[in-house]
């Protein structure tokens, strides 16, 4: 109740001098609508805990994860390969990084839940909803199987709603980054409106995401060398084909890798 207070009485005094100016020029309208703005948003800035940006040196920095609260949103986040990530980008999402597959897995079409009968292979790091449970003070992920969709979902491009940090346990513990993201036309995943990609370094060093028009990830580039490596022995491409895809895939993956 008590941070309310400030805000309340400067609106209160504002509404007064609004109430003597509303028949001057416009610049005192236009004044008392800036000061009621900022007074507005002065209980986020200083009760809240809403952070410009983010990146993974500072998840991994103690001096600065043990001032964070659990479920602080961000703006960006810059991940460990220097990639700017922001709310409203765009993402794809690429293949599951497990062998595990989920023979009872529930499938959308038309709006509906179907039980599909093929075994998909889900993703690892991708869940349905907002999958954030809160237990003693922690944060876990929903293990149900039926929470991570199916490669039926690989090729999709979602939007990044919200970005947030979430102690891996403990306050003493680094942060992992949680990404909240949503259909690109603003429609559902079925069921869900939104996905969670858990853990997002994870996701994107085992391949699960990639950036729309981005740089190639260390993660995409071993998913790509791989690919080739197949295709070579399928003889569909020459050993000089392949070796000059390696050279230059290799690259990323050593620079990455440091």
């Amino acid at each position: 109740m008590g941070k309310r207070v400030l805000p309340y009485r400067l609106l209160k005094t504002l509404n007064r001098w609004h109430s003597f100016c509303k028949n001057q020029n416009i610049t005192h309208y236009l004044t008392y609508l800036l000061m009621k703005y900022i007074i507005l948003l002065f209980p986020c800035l200083i009760f809240g805990q809403i952070t410009p940006s983010l990146s993974y040196e500072q998840t991994q920095d103690i001096s600065y994860f043990k001032k964070i609260k659990n479920r602080t949103s961000y703006f960006s986040y810059t991940t460990q390969e220097g990639i700017t990530l922001s709310t409203g980008d765009t993402l794809v999402l690429a293949n599951p990084s497990t062998n595990s597959s989920n023979g009872n897995a529930f499938i959308f079409e038309n709006g509906s839940a179907q039980l599909d009968s093929k075994d998909q292979k889900s993703y690892e790091f991708i869940q349905y909803g907002k999958r954030l449970i809160l237990r003693n003070n922690q944060f876990f992920s929903n293990q149900s199987p039926d929470a991570y969709p199916t490669n039926r979902l690989s090729g999709e491009r979602v939007i990044i709603k919200e970005i947030v940090a979430i102690h891996r346990g403990s306050r003493k513990k680094p942060l992992a980054v949680y990404f909240v993201v949503g259909e690109q036309n603003n429609r559902s995943f079925g069921l869900y409106k939104h996905l969670t990609i858990a853990d997002v370094e994870n996701a994107i060093s085992y391949g699960e995401i990639s950036l729309l028009n981005g740089p190639l990830t260390r993660g995409e580039a071993i998913a790509k060398l791989k690919e080739a490596k197949e295709l070579l022995d399928l003889e569909i491409i020459s050993q000089e084909e392949y070796d000059e895809t390696k050279s230059k895939l290799s690259e990323i993956i050593k620079q990455l890798f440091r």
